[in-house]
């Protein structure tokens, strides 16, 4: 019988070790595997007017350019300019991508590595997902090189990121796509499915952005990862009530700062205004802490000296404020260095 029992213990006892190495295999696998779930938002323009407005604002984790967004800028569309674009884009943020060119894998790979020269670790290569791209691009990738899958208009495409080449974006024209008579926003969720489904860290960079509606719609469903005009970007700003209530705010500042009339300290340290509220005065005592003897003293422009007292007011002013004076401090007298003097 207890041999029975044994046997049945050790028989458990393998099973839960077994479930336990299934269970830390596929941690492991879901850990290596796993895209970052930290958001990239880029800045998708070849205007270096437009960078220097829009990238100080710190949301944007690089630039993306192409032929036709320089083109559209009035930037020359060469390895040399592209390079002193990237520099200048890289003192303002982590990441800049530009689009390699030529018609056979071996122009668009060697455009590609003269491109990301100055700076393979921030300087990310687009190559668009056609046979003549993803050739250039295992090259470029086996060079070090990172790279975007670019010009994507099928879900399908995202199984070509997401497989053994390792592309680390590919991105998804959202707006053309909807142009073309497809269903942009749900192709764009099926690609982020694919490659989370494949356990694939490549990011679904979601391009062509036309509305904030749509960017809105696609991080709810899970994307973290967009380029956009700085239409678009200028549009995440546009919210007439936080407008009201930042004027609001200023004006209620502006209404405090113009209320004092006279430079109070306590202390000689703290400044607030003779005419504040007992309200606001007892805030800083509280600020300060009970004192044996707290000194306030004003000075007023139009006398020659300081008058210090425990509580140091002109003559016209003494009486308006001495209830108030005991009331906020401690009524024992200042030492007598603080009642003479100037």
């Amino acid at each position: 019988m207890h041999q029975i029992h044994f046997l049945s213990l050790l028989f458990v006892g393998i099973i839960a070790l077994d479930t336990i190495n299934s269970l830390s295999i596929q941690q492991a696998h879901v850990k290596e595997g796993a895209r970052p779930r930290s958001c990239r938002f880029f800045l998708d323009t070849g205007d270096m007017v437009e960078w220097n407005e829009l990238l100080p604002l710190g949301i944007f984790h690089g630039v993306t350019t192409n032929p036709t967004l320089l083109e559209r800028a009035g930037q020359p569309c060469t390895i040399p300019h592209i390079q002193k674009m990237a520099d200048a884009a890289l003192r303002q943020t982590d990441e800049f991508m530009c689009q390699s060119w030529g018609t056979t894998p071996d122009e668009l790979y060697e455009t590609g590595v003269a491109l990301s020269a100055p700076d393979p670790e921030r300087i990310v290569v687009k190559v668009p997902v056609t046979t003549t791209g993803v050739l250039a691009a295992n090259r470029l990738i086996q060079s070090k090189v990172r790279v975007c899958l670019t010009a994507c208009y099928d879900a399908k495409q995202a199984l070509v990121a997401g497989s053994n080449l390792g592309a680390e974006y590919i991105a998804p024209y959202l707006g053309r796509m909807t142009d073309a008579g497809k269903d942009g926003l749900k192709a764009c969720e099926r690609m982020q499915s694919m490659v989370d489904g494949l356990g694939s860290n490549t990011r679904i960079l979601v391009a062509s952005i036309r509305d904030v509606e749509s960017f809105e719609t696609l991080a709810e469903a899970g994307l973290d990862t967009f380029t956009f005009s700085p239409e678009i970007a200028r549009q995440l700003f546009e919210e007439p009530l936080t407008g009201d209530a930042a004027e609001d705010f200023e004006r209620a500042a502006q209404r405090g700062l113009t209320m004092y009339t006279s430079n109070v300290r306590v202390n000689g340290t703290i400044d607030f205004n003779l005419q504040a509220s007992t309200a606001v005065l007892r805030s800083y005592e509280a600020l300060i802490g009970p004192q044996p003897c707290v000194c306030l003293w004003i000075s007023h422009r139009t006398m020659g000296t300081n008058k210090h007292t425990g509580v140091g007011l002109n003559e016209s002013s003494r009486k308006r404020n001495s209830a108030l004076a005991r009331c906020l401090f401690n009524p024992n007298s200042p030492p007598d260095d603080l009642l003479d003097g100037t």
